[in-house]
């Protein structure tokens, strides 16, 4: 987005007022921020920043971190980070160091389905194929008037994520599209 700005840990760049600045260094990790998936889920997080501040943020399949770190620096209170693989957890933990949130973000390989709590926003940047698998857990995890981020779903399984979210009793917002 115009405010949140990504940059590798190897390259300087000025800071200007209002901006969010998240320094990332992927590793073997998925979530660089140059992926259109990424790049969608972090145009989201900033149109919701209103909804992410001062509440509770879970991202599934955390990758880097990318996502769960933004949140936190935009404000959220809590952050939990999902990941299976331990590559991604490591990667995911240096880099949630190395942006000072610590305090607010939590990186974990604890299953979806041994999450108790409820969250305001949750962010699911992954394929398809898992985002219908898991879809009744993240609705289960998801507050009320929570918002599901999702993204990763190729344009030609987009209208079969949509069905079965929507017999969930859950409606489409807001979709943003890019490339495939």
């Amino acid at each position: 987005s115009k405010r949140i700005v990504i940059k590798p840990t190897w390259k300087k760049i000025a800071s200007r007022a209002g901006c969010i600045i998240v320094e990332i260094d992927p590793g073997m990790a998925f979530g660089t921020g140059s992926h259109a998936s990424t790049m969608m889920c972090l145009k989201a997080a900033d149109k919701l920043s209103n909804v992410v501040k001062g509440n509770s943020v879970l991202d599934v399949g955390t990758g880097s971190g990318i996502l769960a770190i933004t949140a936190a620096k935009l404000g959220a209170k809590k952050v939990i980070g999902l990941d299976t693989d331990p590559e991604a957890l490591k990667v995911a933990r240096a880099n949630v160091r190395l942006n000072n949130v610590g305090k607010k973000v939590t990186i974990t390989a604890k299953p979806l389905e041994e999450v108790k709590k409820r969250f305001s926003v949750i962010f699911a940047n992954i394929i398809a194929e898992e985002l219908i698998k898991i879809a009744g857990l993240l609705k289960a995890r998801m507050m009320g008037n929570g918002f599901l981020i999702l993204s990763g779903i190729l344009q030609e399984r987009v209208k079969e994520v949509e069905i079965v979210y929507e017999k969930l009793g859950l409606r489409p917002f807001k979709i943003y599209a890019k490339g495939e």
